[in-house]
C-alpha cells in the first residue's frame, strides 16, 4: 500500500521525472486526498508548491509544477488532513526554510508546543517535526 511521499534523487531519465512525479502522485493520491504538494532542486534553484486539493487536479493546475526545471532532487506528498484545515495552505507539505524541505505522512502525538518553544507556522501536528529539525 502506498503512503502518499514520492521522490526522486539522481539525475538518470531527468527529462521524464515530471510525468514520473505526476503520475506517482496520482496514483498515490488515495493516501491523502485533502492537500498535494513538491519541493525541488535544480542547482541553486528551488522551487515549491502546495495545495489544498487532490493531485488529480493539482499536478493539472500548478504553474509552478508545469514549469519545473529538470530537477536533482525532487518529493512529494498527498495529504490527508488529521490536523490542521487543508484549505489553510499553511498547514500543507512541504514545510520549508530558507534550506530545507520537509514532508511527513502520519501523526505526532504528545507534545505541548507550547512547552517546546517553536516557531510554528501552522496548525498541522506534522510541523513539529520539521522545527525540531
Amino acid at each position: 500500500r502506498n503512503n502518499g511521499l514520492i521522490g526522486k534523487a539522481e539525475p538518470r531519465y531527468a527529462k521524464f521525472v515530471s510525468q514520473l512525479i505526476a503520475t506517482l502522485g496520482i496514483e498515490s493520491e488515495e493516501r491523502g486526498i485533502h492537500a498535494t504538494g513538491f519541493y525541488s532542486v535544480s542547482g541553486e534553484q528551488v522551487t515549491t508548491d502546495k495545495e489544498g486539493i487532490r493531485a488529480t487536479d493539482f499536478y493539472g493546475t500548478s504553474e509552478k509544477f508545469a514549469n519545473l526545471p529538470l530537477p536533482s532532487i525532487i518529493i512529494g506528498h498527498n495529504r490527508w488532513a488529521t490536523n490542521g484545515d487543508p484549505k489553510d495552505n499553511r498547514n500543507n507539505h512541504p514545510f520549508t526554510s530558507s534550506r530545507f524541505g520537509f514532508i511527513h505522512n502520519g501523526v505526532v502525538a504528545n507534545v505541548n508546543v507550547s512547552n517546546e518553544n517553536l516557531r510554528m507556522v501552522s496548525e498541522c501536528d506534522s510541523e513539529i517535526m520539521f522545527r525540531y529539525f
